[in-house]
């Protein structure tokens, strides 16, 4: 007589399914050996320039080795690697280069996000920019232009101490 039939019980909720789901990719991810694989990661992606797909998918194939873009990208700022410069971090560096060059007559190679920059690298930055910036050339005219390949003929104003 004490025995209740019970019916179906409810699943979960599909805020609990989502928590298990994250908890399940996290979990997977966790495993990873990053830093067993830190210098094969930055030869692929930092030394042979090749994308963060084409990274991942070399690591996928002859590691097996399995993170997501978020994951790679998140390691990524963690280790302070970057391929890229902002246009003022690039206008600082060539003005230092400039500067070195003139008065010391030394050439000058900043190491910025595990990579190292010289001044031909900074320039083709800067040419590739698509931020209006004011240049004054060295006669002193003003030119509102984008940076072109000629940069190196130009001398960049601005301030700052670097």
């Amino acid at each position: 007589m004490g025995d209740y039939e019970t019916g179906p019980q409810p699943g979960p909720s599909i805020h609990e399914a989502q928590r298990d789901a994250r908890a399940s990719r996290r979990a997977k991810s966790e495993h990873l050996d990053w830093n067993g694989y830190k210098d094969t990661i930055k030869k692929l992606y930092i030394d042979q320039n090749k994308s963060l797909l084409e990274t991942m998918e070399a690591m996928s194939e002859q590691y097996s080795f399995n993170a997501s873009q978020k994951l790679y990208k998140t390691k990524f700022k963690e280790w302070n690697w970057q391929k890229n410069l902002s246009t003022d971090t690039a206008l600082k560096m060539m003005e230092k280069c400039k500067r070195r060059k003139l008065e010391e007559n030394k050439d000058t190679v900043f190491i910025v996000g595990g990579r190292a920059w010289d001044s031909h690298r900074i320039e083709s930055t800067l040419a590739r920019t698509k931020k209006p910036k004011a240049i004054i050339d060295m006669t002193g005219k003003f030119s509102h232009e984008r940076y072109s390949a000629s940069i190196r003929n130009l001398k960049l104003k601005f301030d700052f101490a670097w």
